[in-house]
């Protein structure tokens, strides 16, 4: 930047000592010259306290790659860890199942009413099957800390509801 306001410089005085214009404007486009120079200098001497600016590196789309057999597995979500420790609880203890009944139950009505079936139906019973159905209408036993439905349990009763 201040090779280019040097050289504007220069030439702007050999352009008004050669005659290029009148003296009076000579005099004008040397003052001119004079606060170009100074701003110059002023900007210069700013920013190079700030170092070099250099433009952010662009993001680029990696190419997605296969995971190796043995690879370690990649992290999941924190929702679906959430889902999957609620899971874990509910097969451990009756009364973490029993919170978690309530909610699949609601899902359950839901998509049944979508088929115009009430879920205390037949064919609703049909729909999900003998086993998560029946999860679903029976409350737990009246032991908190007794265990819940094995995890092969509620894998098919949330498969069922998917399949609804």
């Amino acid at each position: 930047m201040t090779v280019f306001v040097v050289l504007l410089t220069v030439g702007a005085g050999v352009a008004a000592l050669g005659g290029a214009f009148p003296m009076t404007q000579a005099v004008q486009v040397y003052l001119l010259v004079l606060v170009a120079v100074g701003a110059a200098l002023v900007v210069e001497r700013t920013l190079s306290k700030f170092g070099r600016v250099e433009r952010a590196p662009r993001r680029r789309r990696r190419p997605r790659r296969r995971r190796r057999r043995g690879a370690p597995k990649r992290e999941l979500p924190h929702f679906f860890q959430r889902v999957e420790r609620r899971l874990e609880l509910a097969s451990e203890h009756a009364g973490q199942f029993e919170q978690l009944r309530r909610q699949l139950r609601e899902i359950a009505v839901h998509r049944l009413a979508g088929r115009g079936v009430r879920l205390e139906s037949d064919e609703a019973r049909h729909l999900l099957g003998e086993e998560p159905w029946l999860l679903l209408e029976r409350p737990t036993k009246a032991d908190r800390f007794a265990p819940g439905p094995d995890r092969d349990q509620l894998r098919g009763l949330l498969e069922s509801l998917e399949r609804v």
